[in-house]
């Protein structure tokens, strides 16, 4: 079926960062414990759980477990912040030691191994002083090009939790565009996702009757859950890659080109 609204997440569904946001949270919670006892295996726990869809709050969830949590398992500290509540007021809840300063600190070392000293500046106002490498985002790569979507781009949309600057430097990797309306980056925490206020907003931007969503986390099902609560309409969610602990979608395929091939879009 073509639909007349095309909507995606950018981060493991448009660009590749695979090696880029969790090598960068990874480094910057080593840097700030001296330890490297939070591995990949951790990160990927913590993207699995609703809330956690910021990479800097998962290096600081990261760090947090190391300094106040030493001698307790990996899953028992996620157990625990699960059961404080939901997202990363839930890690405040767990550890009310934690202050602002050691969020400030670690939110800091993840941009600057993330954007590093070639768009550390561009990307987050100020020039590394910890971490001064190229940055992970130069081993971004796009999964999908401006050649082969350049069809569907008048029909399409983003919601992604990349800030602004972030979302340009996704664009130059992609080699496209959109306009700023139909465009939602992450700019005040009570409308990332799963809020749905953003992604309502585009849909109504690009006139959609019959808008699909490709994402692939479980903020991204909880996003397209609480859209189709909230509305009339009805969208429809495509998981792409691992299904990452989501309990159910429309479609599911490896990556964003087999949708277009296996479904006949014509692009």
């Amino acid at each position: 079926m073509n639909y007349d609204a095309y909507i995606f997440d950018v981060d493991g569904v448009l660009i590749d960062t695979s090696q880029s946001f969790s090598l960068a949270v990874i480094y910057a919670v080593e840097k700030a414990t001296a330890s490297t006892q939070f591995q990949l295996h951790h990160y990927n726990s913590l993207k699995d759980i609703s809330g956690f869809n910021n990479d800097w709050n998962v290096a600081i969830t990261g760090a947090g477990w190391i300094i106040f949590y030493p001698s307790t398992s990996f899953e028992s500290f996620l157990e625990l912040v699960i059961y404080k509540g939901n997202g990363f007021n839930s890690l405040k809840a767990a550890i009310p030691e934690i202050t602002d300063s050691l969020i400030q600190n670690v939110s800091r070392l993840a941009m600057e191994a993330y954007g590093g000293i070639t768009a550390c500046d561009q990307l987050y106002g100020f020039k590394p002083t910890s971490i001064k490498i190229d940055g992970m985002w130069k081993n971004e790569t796009p999964y999908i090009k401006k050649n082969v979507i350049e069809n569907i781009l008048p029909l399409s949309g983003i919601v992604t939790g990349r800030n602004k600057t972030e979302m340009e430097l996704g664009f130059q990797i992609l080699g496209w565009d959109l306009p700023e309306p139909r465009v939602a980056v992450s700019d005040n925490p009570k409308l990332d996702k799963p809020n749905p206020k953003k992604l309502m907003q585009i849909i109504g931007e690009l006139d959609s009757q019959t808008p699909i969503y490709f994402g692939d986390s479980i903020d991204d099902y909880l996003l397209v859950k609480n859209f189709n609560d909230q509305s009339e309409m009805k969208i429809k969610f495509c998981c792409v890659g691992k299904n990452n602990g989501i309990p159910e979608y429309d479609y599911r395929v490896n990556d964003i080109m087999e949708y277009f091939q296996k479904y006949g879009v014509k692009l």
